[in-house]
């Protein structure tokens, strides 16, 4: 009897030891989905060669290139670029570092136009406008003035012919807009305080409910010229000079 129940014993001990392992196996490993990053937001940005650089440029963000090539008074379509702070170089091509940069801070979900263009001693520069989204008012167009002329006082947009401005006083570096008929057919831009016609865009055709934007810099030989960008509406963007 005693031998049985040390056998008993035993068996039980030895059962014991062979449960052990499957008791205390690793338990397999799960994926914590609560830490995965977040995905990129972005901001939409378009660029205008508004330079006097007979060859293309090249714009560069945070060294890397974003933009090849892009001609003289063109403009690019709109790309997404991480909404976050940035150095935003201007390159003629293939030259090996920027001739310009600005740090800029993008915010998600925005329209961005980045203007490069030239100064008076012939250097280039880079300038960073937000394109707002509020749309114009009912059956008015909406008439927009980026100012990068440098050495150019306060600019004003009139009607042709008309005695009475849109816009007025539209300082260096800086922009406005305003809301007008979209009947009207052609526009000058004037220096302040000047009746000389500096530019003048004619054949205008403007559409109720859109915006439209005109970029006034610098040609070589110092007069002002006027960059029409496309609606941001639109699905492949360009220009046109006057």
């Amino acid at each position: 009897m005693k031998r049985i129940r040390r056998f008993a014993t035993s068996l039980f001990a030895l059962g014991a030891v062979t449960l052990l392992p499957v008791a205390c196996a690793t338990k397999p490993e799960t994926t914590d989905t609560s830490k995965t990053a977040p995905p990129q937001e972005n901001a939409l940005v378009r660029f205008v060669n508004a330079t006097t650089f007979k060859e293309p440029v090249e714009v560069y963000v945070d060294e890397a290139k974003v933009l090849p090539d892009v001609a003289k008074d063109k403009v690019t379509e709109y790309s997404e670029w991480p909404s976050q702070g940035h150095d935003i170089g201007l390159r003629a091509a293939d030259a090996p570092t920027p001739a310009a940069s600005s740090s800029e801070s993008l915010s998600s979900g925005e329209r961005y136009t980045v203007v490069g263009y030239s100064r008076t001693d012939g250097t280039p520069a880079v300038a960073v406008f937000r394109d707002s989204s509020a749309v114009p008012e009912a059956g008015k167009a909406r008439i927009r003035l980026i100012h990068v002329a440098d050495g150019s006082s306060e600019l004003g947009v009139y009607p042709s012919g008309v005695k009475d401005s849109f816009l007025d006083g539209v300082n260096y570096s800086d922009e406005s807009s305003a809301d007008v008929d979209p009947g009207v057919r052609a526009l000058e831009i004037r220096k302040d305080g000047e009746k000389v016609v500096a530019v003048k865009v004619p054949e205008l055709s403007l559409e109720a409910g859109r915006t439209y934007t005109f970029v006034v810099t610098t040609g070589q030989d110092r007069k002002l010229r006027a960059i029409q960008l496309e609606n941001p509406e639109s699905t492949k963007q360009g220009s046109n000079r006057y």
